[in-house]
C-alpha cells in the first residue's frame, strides 16, 4: 500500500501536515491538513479521547513527514499526556509550569523574529514548527503568568500560520473564560468530545450535540460552517513509544523508521476505539 494514500487531499494534492483523525460517518478514513486548518482546538470532559486524538496526530506527522523535516514542540503543564514524546528526535518537551511558560516565551520570540524577516522579504520561507499544548487552561491559573501565556497562545495562533507555526491545543475546562472569543477566532477547526451539557457544547462548537456523544473518541468536528460526527482513531502509549525515534547522536531517521515499520503503524492509525 502506498503511504501517500494516507495523506491525499483530493482538492489540493498532497497534504503539507497530514493528521490522522479517525473515520467519518460512512466509515471512510479521515485525514486533515494542519497547514490548512491552520490551528486546532480539542475540548471535552476528561477521559473522552482528547489526548489519544492528539497523540494520533503527532504519530501521523512523525511517520509521514519525519522527525527531521519539522520541529515539534510539546508543552505539557501536567507532565502527563505528552510525556510519551519527551526526548523524541527533532522536538522539544516542556514539562511542568515553569518550563511551559518559558517555552511559550521562547516561541513568541521566534514568531516575532520570523515576522520581522518576512516583512523584509515577503518570499522568505521558514521550516515548520508544530506546537502541541495539552490542557492549556492550566497555564491560565498561575497569577500574573496567565495573562502572558494567554497572550502568547493567541499571538501564535493569529500570526504563526504566515511563518510556518501551527498549534494544536486541548482543554477539559469548557467555559467562556478558557475558550474565549479570541481562541475561537484563531482556532476555527475544533473537535468537541463528550461534554457535560448542551451549554458546554455551544461554547466549543456554537451548537448543541456534544453532550450526546458516546465517549471513547466519539467527536463532533467543526470545520467551516459544518459539523460532522467522527469516530477517533486509537493509538496506545506503547505504540506511540514504538513510533518515537529518540534523540541520539548522528541519528539516521530512515534507518530506524523503515518503510515496513512506517506502513505497519500507518495502518494502526486506521484502528478505532
Amino acid at each position: 500500500m502506498d503511504e501517500m494514500l494516507f495523506c491525499r487531499n483530493t482538492e489540493n494534492g498532497e497534504m503539507t501536515l497530514p493528521l490522522a483523525i479517525g473515520r467519518d460517518e460512512n466509515g471512510r478514513p479521515l485525514w486533515l491538513d494542519l497547514a490548512a486548518a491552520p490551528n486546532i482546538l480539542l475540548a471535552g470532559c476528561t477521559k473522552q479521547g482528547k489526548s489519544v486524538a492528539m497523540n494520533a496526530m503527532i504519530a501521523s506527522l512523525m511517520l509521514l513527514k519525519g522527525q527531521e523535516e519539522e520541529e515539534f514542540v510539546f508543552i505539557d503543564p501536567k507532565m502527563a499526556e505528552l510525556a510519551v514524546w519527551a526526548g523524541a528526535a527533532g522536538s522539544r518537551y516542556a514539562g511542568g509550569e515553569f518550563e511551559s511558560y518559558a517555552e511559550l516565551d521562547r516561541l513568541t520570540v521566534e514568531l516575532d523574529s520570523r515576522l520581522s524577516g518576512l516583512a523584509e522579504d515577503s518570499r522568505r520561507k521558514y521550516p515548520k514548527i508544530v506546537v502541541f499544548v495539552d490542557e492549556y487552561a492550566d497555564l491560565m491559573d498561575y497569577g500574573s503568568k496567565k495573562t502572558a501565556a494567554f497572550k502568547n497562545i493567541v499571538g501564535m495562533s493569529k500570526s504563526g500560520n504566515a511563518v510556518g507555526i501551527h498549534m494544536v491545543i486541548s482543554t477539559n475546562r469548557v467555559s467562556g473564560k478558557v475558550i474565549t472569543k479570541e481562541i475561537k477566532e484563531n482556532f476555527p477547526m475544533r473537535m468537541g468530545f463528550r461534554m457535560l451539557d448542551k451549554r458546554d457544547s455551544i461554547v466549543v462548537l456554537d451548537r448543541t450535540g456534544a453532550e450526546r456523544l458516546d465517549g471513547n473518541g466519539d467527536m463532533l468536528l467543526l470545520r467551516g460552517p459544518d459539523v460532522e460526527r467522527v469516530q477517533g482513531t486509537f493509538l496506545s502509549t506503547d505504540e506511540c513509544m514504538a513510533i518515537k525515534v529518540k534523540e541520539e547522536n548522528n541519528i539516521d531517521y530512515d534507518s530506524v523508521v523503515t518503510p515496513e515499520k512506517k506502513m505497519k503503524y500507518l495502518e494502526k492509525l486506521q484502528k478505532l476505539w
